[in-house]
């Protein structure tokens, strides 16, 4: 029998934050867990902006491209809700919204108009940004790599689950995949042999 390629999977030690780049504005009060891609030391200066951004706001809501941001932390592990509202769940707290600037996203893409093919993918990417926004909150951010070591060599980065399936979906049958410490990992795919 052949030696499999062994790969791992580790936790992400520098994940990058998943609204950095995002099309959408996540303005977020501080908070010591939760940062968006706009970040207000009080709430003062958060009315005041949320007020210049009236109109893009509302145009958010019409397309169902606004939320508010809450968190919990309950059992010590931060966890991210959406809502309509400015009033938090039961055990959340406020810490900001999310929208779109119309005019913003036309010039990224490139595009005339949107259209409702547009919002619905629109509407799509927005939620992917927020499970990956509370991935990245809860720390669950990890990264699958060669044999070859981060600096060379094929590398994921994402969710366990992520990083785990691009496992099944392109090396299980070539490889074996061990954590950070060598400990085989059992994916459901590829046989037991190591």
């Amino acid at each position: 029998m052949t030696e499999k390629r062994k790969m791992f999977i580790d936790l992400d030690p520098e994940p990058l934050n998943p609204t950095e780049n995002s099309p959408f504005i996540w303005a977020t009060l501080y908070h010591p867990l939760v940062a968006g891609n706009i970040v207000f030391s009080d709430s003062d200066a958060f009315r005041t902006y949320i007020e210049a951004r009236k109109k893009e706001i509302e145009w958010s809501k019409k397309h169902g491209l606004f939320h508010t941001i809450f968190v919990s932390e309950e059992d010590d592990v931060p966890k991210l809700c959406l809502g309509n509202t400015m009033t938090p769940e039961k055990d959340y707290s406020f810490v900001g919204i999310v929208f779109a600037i119309p005019a913003d996203i036309r010039y990224r893409y490139h595009l005339s108009r949107l259209s409702p093919e547009i919002v619905k993918s629109l509407q799509e990417r927005l939620a992917g940004e927020f499970d990956a926004f509370n991935s990245w909150v809860q720390g669950d951010s990890y990264c699958l790599f060669t044999d070859l070591g981060m600096e060379e060599g094929d590398i994921t980065f994402g969710t366990y689950a992520d990083c785990v399936g691009e496992f099944n979906a392109s090396y299980a049958d070539k490889a074996i995949l061990l954590d950070s410490k060598g400990h085989r990992i059992d994916t459901g795919k590829g046989d037991s042999d190591v």
